[in-house]
């Protein structure tokens, strides 16, 4: 008997309790919520100008317009009648030609630079603000003497396809440099990027690295620590 009117007990009062439960939990989730409004300046439908520029090559840039930071799945809207112009040293260099989705592009012939050259961007379009962007290129340093004081080699296992199709193992050395240089300290500068070129029988790799890294390993074809402030120094 005491067990049917246990069980009975519990069949009467759970609805009660989980009611009791919603109630709470109902007023605990609402009770905290709070509406806060506030302006964000999104500065929408401005020109925004994509690309990378490098002397001796060609550039092609994509012109877009911002959008607002909030807005979600919202595509690039792309411009189609931007007017984009480079100049050096305030005479025109060259103007990019459209060649459709918004990407622009302009031949190598016309991006020329010499160190102490500025260079300008300026991107246009009817109705919309201007906008532009200038940079001033590097002198370099002059370098006294650069030469190799140390070599190691370590050893190398890759495979490749022979001209049957059969896959081979390869056994080589690489080797690794560690190359001095000598260059003019100018007054007021302690800091600088050197480029280096490196040709083997596998083609010509290019890297970059700072003053402040000065064991770098040209397997990483990174740039280490750039600065714009930094003087270039080539080799």
């Amino acid at each position: 008997m005491n067990s049917n009117s246990d069980m009975q007990l519990r069949k009467k009062y759970n609805p009660i309790l989980i009611a009791g439960l919603l109630f709470a939990s109902g007023w605990v989730f609402t009770g905290c919520q709070q509406t806060v409004y506030f302006d964000i300046d999104t500065q929408e439908n401005r020109l925004v100008v994509n690309g990378f520029i490098q002397p001796g090559t060609d550039a092609d840039l994509r012109v877009t317009l911002s959008q607002d930071p909030l807005a979600i799945g919202f595509e690039d809207v792309v411009v189609e009648d931007a007017i984009i112009t480079l100049y050096r040293n305030n005479d025109i260099a060259g103007t990019f030609e459209h060649t459709g989705s918004g990407v622009y592009i302009l031949d190598a012939a016309s991006i020329l630079a010499a160190p102490g050259d500025v260079i300008s961007l300026t991107a246009e379009a009817e109705g919309r603000t201007t906008v532009t962007t200038s940079t001033v290129i590097p002198t370099e340093v002059p370098i006294t003497a650069c030469y190799i004081s140390d070599t190691i080699l370590e050893p190398l296992s890759y495979s490749a396809y022979d001209s049957l199709g059969n896959v081979i193992i390869i056994d080589t050395v690489v080797p690794y440099y560690e190359i001095k240089v000598s260059f003019e300290d100018p007054a007021g500068k302690d800091r600088y990027m050197f480029n280096v070129q490196y040709d083997d029988v596998f083609g010509s790799t290019s890297a970059c690295f700072s003053s402040d890294e000065p064991s770098f390993a040209l397997e990483d074809y990174n740039v280490i620590g750039t600065d714009e402030s930094a003087e270039r120094i080539t080799y």
